[in-house]
Protein backbone atom coordinates (compact mmCIF):
# COMPACT_ATOMS: atom_id res chain seq x y z
CA UNK A 1 0.00 0.00 0.00
CA UNK A 2 1.16 3.54 -0.68
CA UNK A 3 1.87 6.12 1.98
CA UNK A 4 2.82 5.51 5.58
CA UNK A 5 0.25 7.11 7.92
CA UNK A 6 0.67 6.70 11.65
CA UNK A 7 -2.49 4.64 12.18
CA UNK A 8 -4.56 1.93 10.57
CA UNK A 9 -7.90 3.00 9.15
CA UNK A 10 -11.15 1.14 9.72
CA UNK A 11 -10.97 -0.82 6.46
CA UNK A 12 -7.44 -2.02 7.22
CA UNK A 13 -8.47 -2.93 10.76
CA UNK A 14 -11.30 -5.05 9.37
CA UNK A 15 -8.95 -6.84 6.95
CA UNK A 16 -6.50 -7.52 9.76
CA UNK A 17 -9.15 -8.98 12.08
CA UNK A 18 -10.50 -11.19 9.30
CA UNK A 19 -7.06 -12.54 8.34
CA UNK A 20 -6.03 -13.29 11.95
CA UNK A 21 -9.37 -14.96 12.73
CA UNK A 22 -8.99 -17.10 9.62
CA UNK A 23 -5.82 -18.60 11.11
CA UNK A 24 -7.27 -19.05 14.60
CA UNK A 25 -10.48 -20.65 13.31
CA UNK A 26 -8.83 -22.95 10.78
CA UNK A 27 -9.49 -26.64 11.41
CA UNK A 28 -5.72 -27.27 11.57
CA UNK A 29 -5.16 -24.70 14.35
CA UNK A 30 -3.44 -26.15 17.41
CA UNK A 31 -3.24 -24.90 21.03
CA UNK A 32 0.10 -23.38 20.03
CA UNK A 33 -1.69 -21.38 17.32
CA UNK A 34 -4.12 -20.02 19.91
CA UNK A 35 -1.16 -19.12 22.16
CA UNK A 36 0.11 -16.51 19.66
CA UNK A 37 -0.88 -13.19 21.22
CA UNK A 38 -0.41 -11.27 17.98
CA UNK A 39 -3.28 -13.16 16.29
CA UNK A 40 -5.82 -11.95 18.87
CA UNK A 41 -6.69 -8.42 17.75
CA UNK A 42 -8.19 -7.04 20.95
CA UNK A 43 -9.27 -3.52 19.98
CA UNK A 44 -8.61 -0.51 17.81
CA UNK A 45 -6.33 1.49 20.11
CA UNK A 46 -3.46 2.96 18.01
CA UNK A 47 -0.83 1.87 20.55
CA UNK A 48 -2.11 -1.71 20.46
CA UNK A 49 -2.09 -1.64 16.65
CA UNK A 50 1.55 -0.55 16.31
CA UNK A 51 2.73 -4.14 15.94
CA UNK A 52 0.43 -4.58 12.91
CA UNK A 53 1.51 -1.53 10.89
CA UNK A 54 4.19 -3.33 8.89
CA UNK A 55 1.54 -5.72 7.57
CA UNK A 56 0.33 -2.81 5.45
CA UNK A 57 3.50 -0.69 5.11
CA UNK A 58 6.48 -3.02 4.99
CA UNK A 59 9.97 -1.64 5.45
CA UNK A 60 12.49 -2.55 2.76
CA UNK A 61 16.23 -2.59 2.12
CA UNK A 62 18.56 -1.63 4.97
CA UNK A 63 15.69 -0.67 7.28
CA UNK A 64 14.19 -4.16 6.93
CA UNK A 65 17.56 -5.82 7.64
CA UNK A 66 18.06 -3.68 10.75
CA UNK A 67 14.55 -4.49 11.96
CA UNK A 68 15.03 -8.25 11.53
CA UNK A 69 18.43 -8.07 13.26
CA UNK A 70 16.91 -6.23 16.22
CA UNK A 71 14.17 -8.82 16.47
CA UNK A 72 16.73 -11.66 16.50
CA UNK A 73 18.82 -9.93 19.20
CA UNK A 74 15.68 -9.29 21.29
CA UNK A 75 14.63 -12.91 20.93
CA UNK A 76 18.01 -14.19 22.13
CA UNK A 77 18.07 -11.67 24.99
CA UNK A 78 14.60 -12.78 26.09
CA UNK A 79 15.71 -16.40 26.22
CA UNK A 80 18.78 -15.50 28.30
CA UNK A 81 16.54 -13.57 30.72
CA UNK A 82 14.24 -16.57 30.85
CA UNK A 83 17.14 -18.82 31.87
CA UNK A 84 17.99 -16.38 34.68
CA UNK A 85 14.35 -16.42 35.82
CA UNK A 86 14.40 -20.23 35.81
CA UNK A 87 17.31 -20.23 38.24
CA UNK A 88 15.53 -17.74 40.51
CA UNK A 89 12.12 -19.45 40.52
CA UNK A 90 13.50 -22.91 41.23
CA UNK A 91 10.90 -24.39 38.91
CA UNK A 92 7.99 -23.47 41.19
CA UNK A 93 4.70 -22.69 39.45
CA UNK A 94 3.51 -20.21 42.07
CA UNK A 95 4.51 -18.64 45.35
CA UNK A 96 2.54 -17.37 48.33
CA UNK A 97 2.79 -17.24 52.08
CA UNK A 98 -0.68 -18.66 52.69
CA UNK A 99 -1.84 -22.26 52.76
CA UNK A 100 -4.28 -23.10 50.00
CA UNK A 101 -7.44 -25.06 50.84
CA UNK A 102 -7.58 -28.72 49.87
CA UNK A 103 -10.51 -27.86 47.63
CA UNK A 104 -12.04 -24.58 46.39
CA UNK A 105 -15.49 -23.67 45.14
CA UNK A 106 -14.18 -20.74 43.06
CA UNK A 107 -10.77 -19.72 41.75
CA UNK A 108 -10.42 -16.06 40.75
CA UNK A 109 -7.69 -15.32 38.17
CA UNK A 110 -6.58 -11.71 38.67
CA UNK A 111 -3.56 -9.47 38.11
CA UNK A 112 -0.90 -7.74 40.14
CA UNK A 113 -0.13 -4.60 38.15
CA UNK A 114 1.40 -2.40 40.84
CA UNK A 115 3.45 -3.28 43.91
CA UNK A 116 1.34 -0.90 46.04
CA UNK A 117 -1.63 -3.26 45.63
CA UNK A 118 0.17 -6.02 47.52
CA UNK A 119 -1.31 -6.93 50.89
CA UNK A 120 -4.67 -5.25 50.30
CA UNK A 121 -7.68 -7.35 51.25
CA UNK A 122 -9.75 -6.14 48.29
CA UNK A 123 -8.62 -7.31 44.86
CA UNK A 124 -7.84 -4.65 42.24
CA UNK A 125 -10.27 -6.17 39.73
CA UNK A 126 -12.81 -8.05 41.85
CA UNK A 127 -12.87 -5.73 44.85
CA UNK A 128 -14.48 -7.29 47.95
CA UNK A 129 -16.31 -9.91 45.86
CA UNK A 130 -14.02 -12.86 46.82
CA UNK A 131 -14.48 -12.00 50.51
CA UNK A 132 -18.25 -11.86 50.04
CA UNK A 133 -18.15 -15.34 48.54
CA UNK A 134 -16.38 -16.56 51.69
CA UNK A 135 -19.10 -14.92 53.80
CA UNK A 136 -21.58 -16.98 51.78
CA UNK A 137 -19.81 -20.17 52.88
CA UNK A 138 -17.90 -20.72 49.65
CA UNK A 139 -14.22 -21.65 49.60
CA UNK A 140 -12.20 -19.23 47.48
CA UNK A 141 -8.65 -18.77 46.20
CA UNK A 142 -7.11 -15.99 44.10
CA UNK A 143 -4.26 -16.54 41.62
CA UNK A 144 -2.40 -13.44 40.47
CA UNK A 145 -0.48 -12.92 37.24
CA UNK A 146 2.52 -10.75 38.08
CA UNK A 147 2.92 -7.73 35.76
CA UNK A 148 5.26 -5.77 38.06
CA UNK A 149 9.03 -5.45 37.86
CA UNK A 150 9.44 -7.33 41.14
CA UNK A 151 9.82 -11.13 41.14
CA UNK A 152 6.90 -13.14 42.52
CA UNK A 153 9.03 -14.09 45.54
CA UNK A 154 8.94 -10.42 46.63
CA UNK A 155 5.22 -10.79 47.37
CA UNK A 156 5.50 -14.11 49.18
CA UNK A 157 4.15 -12.96 52.57
CA UNK A 158 2.32 -9.79 51.59
CA UNK A 159 -1.20 -11.18 52.01
CA UNK A 160 -0.56 -13.09 55.23
CA UNK A 161 -3.66 -12.86 57.42
CA UNK A 162 -6.09 -12.01 54.59
CA UNK A 163 -9.37 -13.93 54.44
CA UNK A 164 -8.83 -15.19 50.89
CA UNK A 165 -5.51 -16.98 50.19
CA UNK A 166 -3.48 -15.76 47.22
CA UNK A 167 -0.82 -17.33 45.05
CA UNK A 168 1.36 -15.39 42.61
CA UNK A 169 2.31 -17.19 39.43
CA UNK A 170 6.05 -17.24 38.79
CA UNK A 171 7.37 -15.86 35.51
CA UNK A 172 9.40 -18.96 34.73
CA UNK A 173 9.14 -22.69 35.26
CA UNK A 174 11.99 -25.20 35.17
CA UNK A 175 14.39 -25.61 32.26
CA UNK A 176 12.62 -28.77 31.06
CA UNK A 177 9.22 -27.03 30.84
CA UNK A 178 10.54 -23.83 29.28
CA UNK A 179 12.49 -25.75 26.64
CA UNK A 180 9.37 -27.81 25.94
CA UNK A 181 7.32 -24.62 25.39
CA UNK A 182 10.05 -23.18 23.18
CA UNK A 183 10.25 -26.32 21.06
CA UNK A 184 6.47 -26.46 20.59
CA UNK A 185 6.37 -22.86 19.40
CA UNK A 186 9.25 -23.40 16.97
CA UNK A 187 7.33 -26.32 15.44
CA UNK A 188 4.24 -24.09 15.18
CA UNK A 189 6.30 -21.39 13.52
CA UNK A 190 7.50 -23.82 10.84
CA UNK A 191 3.94 -25.08 10.33
CA UNK A 192 2.65 -21.55 9.71
CA UNK A 193 5.46 -20.82 7.25
CA UNK A 194 4.57 -23.96 5.31
CA UNK A 195 0.92 -22.85 5.14
CA UNK A 196 2.01 -19.35 4.07
CA UNK A 197 4.00 -20.76 1.14
CA UNK A 198 0.79 -22.26 -0.25
CA UNK A 199 -1.57 -19.34 0.45
CA UNK A 200 -3.24 -17.92 -2.65
CA UNK A 201 -3.75 -14.35 -1.41
CA UNK A 202 -0.73 -12.12 -0.86
CA UNK A 203 -2.20 -10.54 2.27
CA UNK A 204 -2.82 -13.98 3.80
CA UNK A 205 0.82 -14.89 3.12
CA UNK A 206 2.03 -11.73 4.81
CA UNK A 207 -0.11 -12.33 7.92
CA UNK A 208 0.83 -16.02 8.13
CA UNK A 209 4.55 -15.28 7.84
CA UNK A 210 4.29 -12.60 10.52
CA UNK A 211 2.33 -15.00 12.74
CA UNK A 212 5.15 -17.52 12.27
CA UNK A 213 7.61 -14.96 13.61
CA UNK A 214 5.33 -14.04 16.52
CA UNK A 215 4.86 -17.73 17.40
CA UNK A 216 8.33 -17.80 18.95
CA UNK A 217 7.88 -14.54 20.85
CA UNK A 218 8.21 -14.17 24.61
CA UNK A 219 4.48 -13.45 24.94
CA UNK A 220 3.52 -16.73 23.22
CA UNK A 221 5.76 -18.68 25.59
CA UNK A 222 4.25 -16.78 28.51
CA UNK A 223 0.76 -17.81 27.40
CA UNK A 224 1.75 -21.50 27.40
CA UNK A 225 3.30 -21.05 30.85
CA UNK A 226 0.18 -19.42 32.32
CA UNK A 227 -2.01 -22.17 30.85
CA UNK A 228 0.24 -24.79 32.47
CA UNK A 229 0.13 -23.02 35.85
CA UNK A 230 -3.66 -22.69 35.77
CA UNK A 231 -4.00 -26.35 34.73
CA UNK A 232 -1.95 -27.45 37.76
CA UNK A 233 -3.76 -25.14 40.19
CA UNK A 234 -7.22 -26.16 38.99
CA UNK A 235 -6.24 -29.83 39.14
CA UNK A 236 -5.06 -29.38 42.73
CA UNK A 237 -8.09 -27.42 44.02
CA UNK A 238 -10.78 -29.10 41.87
CA UNK A 239 -13.13 -26.06 41.93
CA UNK A 240 -16.72 -25.82 40.76
CA UNK A 241 -15.95 -22.65 38.81
CA UNK A 242 -13.14 -20.43 37.66
CA UNK A 243 -13.58 -16.74 36.84
CA UNK A 244 -11.03 -15.08 34.58
CA UNK A 245 -10.73 -11.43 33.53
CA UNK A 246 -11.84 -11.45 29.91
CA UNK A 247 -10.96 -9.15 27.00
CA UNK A 248 -10.20 -11.77 24.34
CA UNK A 249 -6.44 -12.10 24.95
CA UNK A 250 -4.63 -15.29 23.96
CA UNK A 251 -3.74 -16.25 27.55
CA UNK A 252 -7.44 -16.12 28.54
CA UNK A 253 -8.39 -18.52 25.75
CA UNK A 254 -5.57 -20.85 26.73
CA UNK A 255 -6.66 -20.64 30.38
CA UNK A 256 -10.18 -21.84 29.59
CA UNK A 257 -8.83 -24.84 27.66
CA UNK A 258 -6.28 -25.68 30.38
CA UNK A 259 -8.99 -25.48 33.05
CA UNK A 260 -11.23 -27.94 31.22
CA UNK A 261 -8.35 -30.36 30.74
CA UNK A 262 -7.78 -30.39 34.50
CA UNK A 263 -11.45 -30.60 35.56
CA UNK A 264 -13.89 -31.58 32.80
CA UNK A 265 -17.32 -30.06 33.38
CA UNK A 266 -16.02 -27.11 35.41
CA UNK A 267 -17.86 -23.80 34.92
CA UNK A 268 -15.59 -21.35 33.03
CA UNK A 269 -16.63 -17.72 33.53
CA UNK A 270 -15.17 -14.78 31.63
CA UNK A 271 -15.42 -11.42 33.42
CA UNK A 272 -15.68 -8.44 31.05
CA UNK A 273 -14.28 -5.88 33.50
CA UNK A 274 -13.25 -3.04 31.15
CA UNK A 275 -15.43 -0.85 28.98
CA UNK A 276 -16.08 -2.19 25.48
CA UNK A 277 -14.84 0.08 22.72
CA UNK A 278 -16.61 0.67 19.43
CA UNK A 279 -14.56 -1.81 17.37
CA UNK A 280 -13.46 -4.14 20.17
CA UNK A 281 -12.90 -7.43 18.39
CA UNK A 282 -11.43 -10.49 20.10
CA UNK A 283 -13.99 -10.64 22.92
CA UNK A 284 -16.82 -10.56 20.37
CA UNK A 285 -15.86 -13.65 18.41
CA UNK A 286 -15.71 -17.27 19.46
CA UNK A 287 -13.02 -19.82 18.76
CA UNK A 288 -13.31 -23.60 19.10
CA UNK A 289 -15.55 -24.44 22.11
CA UNK A 290 -12.70 -25.38 24.46
CA UNK A 291 -11.28 -21.84 24.21
CA UNK A 292 -14.54 -20.03 24.99
CA UNK A 293 -16.09 -19.26 28.37
CA UNK A 294 -19.29 -21.06 29.34
CA UNK A 295 -20.68 -17.79 30.64
CA UNK A 296 -19.71 -14.12 30.37
CA UNK A 297 -20.34 -11.78 33.30
CA UNK A 298 -20.15 -8.06 32.54
CA UNK A 299 -19.35 -4.90 34.47
CA UNK A 300 -22.72 -3.33 33.61
CA UNK A 301 -25.87 -3.45 31.49
CA UNK A 302 -24.12 -1.78 28.53
CA UNK A 303 -21.59 -4.61 28.24
CA UNK A 304 -24.32 -7.23 28.57
CA UNK A 305 -26.46 -5.66 25.84
CA UNK A 306 -23.51 -5.25 23.51
CA UNK A 307 -22.14 -8.75 23.92
CA UNK A 308 -25.57 -10.28 23.49
CA UNK A 309 -26.26 -8.16 20.42
CA UNK A 310 -22.90 -8.03 18.67
CA UNK A 311 -20.94 -11.11 19.70
CA UNK A 312 -21.14 -14.50 18.12
CA UNK A 313 -22.19 -15.65 21.56
CA UNK A 314 -24.12 -18.67 20.30
CA UNK A 315 -24.97 -20.69 23.36
CA UNK A 316 -22.78 -18.58 25.71
CA UNK A 317 -25.02 -16.87 28.25
CA UNK A 318 -24.31 -13.32 29.44
CA UNK A 319 -25.26 -11.67 32.74
CA UNK A 320 -24.27 -8.62 34.81
CA UNK A 321 -21.81 -9.04 37.70
CA UNK A 322 -20.86 -5.39 38.30
CA UNK A 323 -17.61 -3.63 39.06
CA UNK A 324 -15.73 -2.03 41.92
CA UNK A 325 -16.01 1.15 39.81
CA UNK A 326 -19.80 0.92 39.83
CA UNK A 327 -22.27 3.53 41.04
CA UNK A 328 -25.94 3.13 41.86
CA UNK A 329 -27.73 4.85 38.96
CA UNK A 330 -30.99 5.32 40.89
CA UNK A 331 -29.21 7.19 43.68
CA UNK A 332 -27.32 9.30 41.16
CA UNK A 333 -30.36 10.12 39.11
CA UNK A 334 -32.21 11.19 42.26
CA UNK A 335 -29.45 13.76 42.65
CA UNK A 336 -28.19 12.39 45.93
CA UNK A 337 -24.67 11.68 44.69
CA UNK A 338 -24.32 13.89 41.62
CA UNK A 339 -24.84 17.63 41.49
CA UNK A 340 -25.96 17.82 37.88
CA UNK A 341 -25.73 21.62 37.95
CA UNK A 342 -21.96 21.19 38.01
CA UNK A 343 -22.19 19.95 34.44
CA UNK A 344 -22.62 23.61 33.53
CA UNK A 345 -19.08 24.58 34.62
CA UNK A 346 -17.79 28.13 34.41
CA UNK A 347 -14.57 29.48 32.95
CA UNK A 348 -13.14 29.57 36.49
CA UNK A 349 -13.38 25.76 36.70
CA UNK A 350 -10.16 23.81 36.12
CA UNK A 351 -9.70 21.07 33.53
CA UNK A 352 -8.59 17.61 34.68
CA UNK A 353 -6.28 15.89 32.17
CA UNK A 354 -6.66 12.09 32.31
CA UNK A 355 -4.25 10.02 30.18
CA UNK A 356 -4.14 6.22 30.13
CA UNK A 357 -1.23 4.33 31.65
CA UNK A 358 0.58 4.48 28.29
CA UNK A 359 3.52 6.84 27.97
CA UNK A 360 2.79 7.88 24.38
CA UNK A 361 -0.77 8.78 25.40
CA UNK A 362 0.58 10.85 28.31
CA UNK A 363 2.84 12.78 25.94
CA UNK A 364 -0.01 13.40 23.51
CA UNK A 365 -2.48 14.72 26.09
CA UNK A 366 0.09 16.66 28.09
CA UNK A 367 1.55 18.42 25.06
CA UNK A 368 -1.95 19.28 23.86
CA UNK A 369 -2.87 20.73 27.27
CA UNK A 370 0.40 22.73 27.34
CA UNK A 371 -0.73 24.38 24.08
CA UNK A 372 -4.11 25.09 25.68
CA UNK A 373 -2.48 26.45 28.85
CA UNK A 374 -0.23 28.81 26.89
CA UNK A 375 -3.27 30.19 25.03
CA UNK A 376 -5.35 30.57 28.21
CA UNK A 377 -2.92 31.54 31.01
CA UNK A 378 -5.76 32.26 33.47
CA UNK A 379 -7.21 28.77 33.22
CA UNK A 380 -5.86 25.87 35.30
CA UNK A 381 -5.06 22.42 33.88
CA UNK A 382 -4.53 19.62 36.40
CA UNK A 383 -2.55 16.61 35.19
CA UNK A 384 -3.38 13.29 36.79
CA UNK A 385 -1.01 10.41 36.01
CA UNK A 386 -2.00 6.77 35.88
CA UNK A 387 -0.35 4.93 38.83
CA UNK A 388 1.90 2.85 36.58
CA UNK A 389 3.52 5.89 34.90
CA UNK A 390 6.05 8.19 36.58
CA UNK A 391 6.44 11.84 35.67
CA UNK A 392 10.23 11.48 35.95
CA UNK A 393 10.15 8.89 33.18
CA UNK A 394 8.08 11.19 30.97
CA UNK A 395 10.41 14.14 31.54
CA UNK A 396 13.43 12.09 30.49
CA UNK A 397 11.73 11.46 27.13
CA UNK A 398 10.15 14.84 26.46
CA UNK A 399 11.88 18.21 26.86
CA UNK A 400 8.55 20.08 26.67
CA UNK A 401 7.63 18.68 30.08
CA UNK A 402 10.75 20.03 31.81
CA UNK A 403 9.46 23.61 32.20
CA UNK A 404 5.70 23.89 32.51
CA UNK A 405 3.46 26.96 32.38
CA UNK A 406 2.34 28.28 35.78
CA UNK A 407 -1.26 27.22 35.08
CA UNK A 408 -0.41 23.51 34.88
CA UNK A 409 -0.50 21.54 38.12
CA UNK A 410 0.66 17.93 38.56
CA UNK A 411 -1.76 16.34 40.98
CA UNK A 412 -0.70 14.14 43.86
CA UNK A 413 -4.09 14.45 45.56
CA UNK A 414 -6.89 11.86 45.73
CA UNK A 415 -8.98 11.56 42.57
CA UNK A 416 -12.06 12.80 44.44
CA UNK A 417 -10.31 16.07 45.35
CA UNK A 418 -9.31 16.68 41.74
CA UNK A 419 -12.90 16.12 40.64
CA UNK A 420 -14.23 18.63 43.19
CA UNK A 421 -12.06 21.46 41.86
CA UNK A 422 -12.58 20.77 38.14
CA UNK A 423 -15.43 21.34 35.73
CA UNK A 424 -13.98 19.65 32.64
CA UNK A 425 -12.02 16.48 31.91
CA UNK A 426 -9.75 16.11 28.87
CA UNK A 427 -9.24 12.46 27.95
CA UNK A 428 -8.81 9.85 25.22
CA UNK A 429 -9.00 6.11 25.97
CA UNK A 430 -9.15 6.01 29.75
CA UNK A 431 -12.21 4.64 31.57
CA UNK A 432 -11.33 6.97 34.48
CA UNK A 433 -13.50 9.43 32.55
CA UNK A 434 -16.53 7.53 33.86
CA UNK A 435 -15.70 8.54 37.44
CA UNK A 436 -15.13 12.11 36.23
CA UNK A 437 -18.61 12.25 34.68
CA UNK A 438 -20.09 10.77 37.86
CA UNK A 439 -18.45 13.74 39.62
CA UNK A 440 -20.17 16.22 37.30
CA UNK A 441 -17.27 17.04 34.95
CA UNK A 442 -17.95 17.66 31.29
CA UNK A 443 -15.92 15.24 29.13
CA UNK A 444 -13.77 16.62 26.29
CA UNK A 445 -12.38 13.92 23.99
CA UNK A 446 -9.20 14.61 22.00
CA UNK A 447 -9.60 13.07 18.55
CA UNK A 448 -6.62 12.69 16.23
CA UNK A 449 -7.57 13.21 12.60
CA UNK A 450 -5.77 10.11 11.32
CA UNK A 451 -7.09 7.47 13.72
CA UNK A 452 -10.22 5.56 14.66
CA UNK A 453 -11.90 6.82 17.82
CA UNK A 454 -10.86 5.16 21.09
CA UNK A 455 -13.47 7.01 23.14
CA UNK A 456 -15.06 4.77 25.83
CA UNK A 457 -17.98 7.25 25.88
CA UNK A 458 -18.65 7.02 22.14
CA UNK A 459 -22.33 6.29 22.87
CA UNK A 460 -22.81 9.49 24.88
CA UNK A 461 -25.07 12.39 23.85
CA UNK A 462 -23.91 15.94 23.17
CA UNK A 463 -22.67 16.52 26.71
CA UNK A 464 -19.40 14.99 25.49
CA UNK A 465 -17.37 17.33 23.27
CA UNK A 466 -14.95 16.18 20.55
CA UNK A 467 -11.95 18.39 19.79
CA UNK A 468 -8.85 18.08 17.63
CA UNK A 469 -7.18 21.48 18.21
CA UNK A 470 -6.39 23.58 21.27
CA UNK A 471 -8.61 26.36 19.89
CA UNK A 472 -11.59 23.98 19.75
CA UNK A 473 -10.89 22.84 23.31
CA UNK A 474 -10.72 26.40 24.66
CA UNK A 475 -13.89 27.35 22.76
CA UNK A 476 -15.71 24.55 24.61
CA UNK A 477 -14.34 25.71 27.97
CA UNK A 478 -15.02 29.42 27.41
CA UNK A 479 -18.46 29.02 25.84
CA UNK A 480 -19.78 26.07 27.82
CA UNK A 481 -22.57 28.06 29.44
CA UNK A 482 -23.81 29.00 25.98
CA UNK A 483 -24.18 25.38 24.88
CA UNK A 484 -27.68 25.21 26.39
CA UNK A 485 -27.27 21.64 27.64
CA UNK A 486 -30.57 20.54 29.10
CA UNK A 487 -31.23 18.67 32.33
CA UNK A 488 -32.18 15.69 30.16
CA UNK A 489 -28.81 15.87 28.38
CA UNK A 490 -27.01 15.65 31.71
CA UNK A 491 -29.16 12.82 33.00
CA UNK A 492 -28.60 10.90 29.77
CA UNK A 493 -24.82 11.36 30.10
CA UNK A 494 -24.82 10.07 33.68
CA UNK A 495 -26.99 7.11 32.71
CA UNK A 496 -24.60 6.27 29.87
CA UNK A 497 -21.73 6.02 32.37
CA UNK A 498 -23.85 4.24 34.99
CA UNK A 499 -24.66 1.51 32.46
CA UNK A 500 -20.95 0.80 31.95
CA UNK A 501 -20.21 0.02 35.59
CA UNK A 502 -22.73 -0.94 38.26
CA UNK A 503 -21.96 -2.11 41.84
CA UNK A 504 -21.01 -5.75 42.30
CA UNK A 505 -23.88 -8.15 42.83
CA UNK A 506 -22.41 -11.04 44.80
CA UNK A 507 -25.65 -12.99 44.53
CA UNK A 508 -25.30 -13.18 40.73
CA UNK A 509 -21.97 -15.02 41.00
CA UNK A 510 -23.09 -17.19 43.92
CA UNK A 511 -26.18 -18.27 41.99
CA UNK A 512 -24.16 -19.07 38.86
CA UNK A 513 -21.61 -21.15 40.79
CA UNK A 514 -24.20 -23.02 42.83
CA UNK A 515 -26.67 -23.52 40.00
Amino acid sequence: MTGNPSCLNEEQYGLLCEACDKILLDSTATPDTIAISWLHVVREHPVFLLSYRDIFWRSSGLRHIIKRSRYWVTKQSNWIRQIIRMLRSGGQEWLGGQTLPSRADIIFISHLIDSTHAGKDDDFYYGALPNEMVQNNLTVAIALINHTTYPSSYYNDKWKGCVVPRVIFTNSLGLKDERYFKRRLEIESRRLRAIASKARLRFDRIVLNRAAIEATSESSQRNLRIASQINTLVGQLNPKAIIITYEGHAWERMAFAATRLAVPGIKCIGYQHAALFRLQHAIRRNLAPEYNPDHIMTSGPAGKAELELLSEAGNISVSVLGSNRGRDSKVMLDGEMINTDKMFPTMESACLVLPEGIESECHLLFEFSIDCALSAPDFLFIWRLHPIVSFESLISQNSRLQKLPDNILISRDPFEMDIVRCGFALYRGTTAIVQAVFGGLRPIYLQKSDEMTIDPLYRMNRVRANVSTSRECLDIIKNDNKQLLTHEDKISAIQCCADLFVPFEAGALRKLVSG
